[in-house]
């Protein structure tokens, strides 16, 4: 069988694809203030419930001896949500504050971006933590994802392109994805 079809006859698979697009049936029933509360909430509660259920299991492996994979994959999972739950509260407290421009602009804000990063590379450098094979030890992946990051930061923080114009060429398109019920007016 080709790894096509199995993926094809994969419950995970489209029960995963049926979740990530039933978006698409809520989203046009609430306005987009509402909707991004509501997901920031939930992400939050999502993120604490992660860092809450792996957390023991990080402890474990810091007071015992156990394969050095599995520490950073679990470490990796605890950092990089503890991060985005961070993010979330931050970001909604931004939200319901205003919007203010210092917090964008803040130190702080980038502290949760690097816990998502720090966690996100120490998923990627475990190797063979699941069932001794994913993620596959590739330190090449590894280097293109830090030296693609690195390029990007270069060009955004010290090229500083101008891209309003290419952003205001989007907006027509972007700034009006919604799908909104006939309901709301």
């Amino acid at each position: 069988m080709s790894r096509l079809s199995q993926i094809g006859r994969s419950q995970t698979f489209w029960i995963g694809t049926a979740v990530i697009f039933s978006y698409w049936l809520v989203a046009p029933w609430l306005d987009t203030n509402s909707q991004t509360e509501w997901l920031r909430a939930i992400l939050i509660s999502v993120g604490a419930t992660i860092v809450v259920a792996y957390t023991p299991g990080v402890i474990k492996f810091l007071t015992t001896p156990s394969p050095v994979q599995a520490q950073q994959l679990t470490m990796g999972i605890v950092v990089a949500w503890f991060g985005t739950a961070m993010a979330g509260i931050y970001l909604l407290l931004w939200r319901m504050a205003g919007q203010p421009p210092w917090m964008v602009n803040n130190d702080l804000n980038g502290w949760w971006l690097w816990w998502q990063i720090v966690g996100g590379f120490l998923h990627l450098t475990a190797p063979r933590s699941i069932e001794n094979e994913v993620p596959r030890p590739n330190f090449a992946r590894l280097w293109v994802a830090l030296l693609a990051g690195v390029g990007l930061g270069y060009t955004v923080a010290v090229l500083r392109p101008d891209v309003a114009g290419f952003v205001e060429e989007l907006r027509p398109y972007l700034s009006e994805i919604t799908w909104r019920s006939p309901f709301m007016g």
